[in-house]
């Protein structure tokens, strides 16, 4: 098995923060941040995934708002969200959006494996604490593990693994990996906003 991929280094990539988009996208990574340093807490683990659901999804939100002085920003935002908004990745986290503010709560799926050949990682040191990847043979691998699917380590002996239920609808043969596929919209969204504020800076000089 490979070493979980941790995306801390990449979820706050943004600099300077100048507009209310680019401090939602921010809030939506400290939520995931927050969901890395606690995959063992279900309760904290369970609060942070809905709260970075509830941030990711405004992110486009707030962008339209902001972009609506201008026609040809707004022009080039509805015609990139279009296009996302059909893509299974986000129809998904929209419809798990909408669960979380207006039904209920998310309540991701989590089970404990156990492990053999555990090895320690390189600790790696995030906001002051202490966290540590591994590597590790799942004694009983009995679905389609992707390779960047991400295990929170118990010990040297077991392992937990959270999922999504629901994504197996939009996602068939999936193993529905919850830091896995957050970090993909996370990506996502984060691609959209650096690309929206070229063309917003473009379309201000002009």
């Amino acid at each position: 098995m490979q070493p979980p991929r941790y995306v801390r280094e990449r979820l706050l990539g943004l600099n300077a923060v100048n507009t209310e988009t680019e401090a939602k996208l921010r809030d939506a990574g400290i939520q995931m941040k927050l969901a890395l340093q606690n995959g063992v807490n279900e309760d904290v683990f369970r609060s942070c995934i809905n709260a970075f659901i509830t941030a990711a999804r405004s992110v486009t939100m707030v962008m339209q708002r902001e972009s609506a002085h201008n026609e040809p920003l707004l022009a080039w935002y509805k015609l990139q969200t279009e296009s996302l908004g059909r893509t299974p990745l986000f129809r998904f986290f929209n419809s798990q959006r909408t669960y979380t503010i207006h039904r209920g709560v998310i309540q991701p799926s989590n089970r404990t494996y156990p492990v053999r050949d555990y090895q320690r990682g390189q600790p790696l040191l995030d906001g002051g604490r202490l966290l540590e990847t591994g590597t590790f043979t799942l004694a009983d691998d009995d679905f389609g593990m992707h390779p960047d699917d991400v295990f929170f380590a118990v010990g040297q002996h077991a392992a937990i693994f959270w999922s999504f239920p629901e994504a197996r609808t939009f996602f068939p043969d999936e193993s529905a990996n919850v830091i896995r596929l957050c970090e993909q919209y996370f990506l996502a969204l984060k691609r959209l906003v650096q690309e929206w504020l070229v063309m917003r800076a473009a379309a201000t000089i002009l």
